[in-house]
């Protein structure tokens, strides 16, 4: 029998966070929606969307609900809280230092290494290598 993949699409994963969001956000709850959405980094609307069960949201945001607001959830025989995730890594910085790129041969003087840098829209870059004789 193969296993069932959940995903952030899941009904029965959308109910029971629509639940468990209901249990804390709202009139009378200890979290107010505009405080709830800005602390997990919506917008109102978008928590709204939540609240009804028309959305789910993506993993990031549910990791955020998951420690703000204490939430569980059992899929299969796996339980996750607030512990199921280890805490976001800071995006690494570039340093001006230079990178060193092991080659599984040496390069002979006789060549010649073109490197071509490309910018990509997301900030990050491409290096390419070509060795010319």
């Amino acid at each position: 029998m193969p296993r069932v993949r959940y995903t952030h699409t899941d009904p029965q994963f959308r109910k029971e966070l629509t639940e468990q969001l209901r249990s804390v956000v709202g009139k009378n709850k200890p979290w107010s929606v505009a405080r709830a959405a800005k602390a997990v980094g919506v917008s109102e609307q978008a928590f709204y969307k939540y609240l009804d069960g028309t959305t789910t949201p993506k993993g990031e945001v549910v990791r955020k609900m998951v420690r703000l607001f204490d939430l569980r959830f059992r899929i299969d025989e796996y339980d996750f809280g607030k512990d199921a995730w280890l805490p976001p890594r800071d995006k690494p910085r570039a340093s001006p230092e230079q990178i060193v790129i092991p080659f599984g041969r040496r390069i002979p003087v006789t060549e010649k290494v073109i490197m071509i840098v490309k910018k990509r829209h997301d900030e990050s870059v491409v290096v390419e290598l070509q060795l010319r004789r």
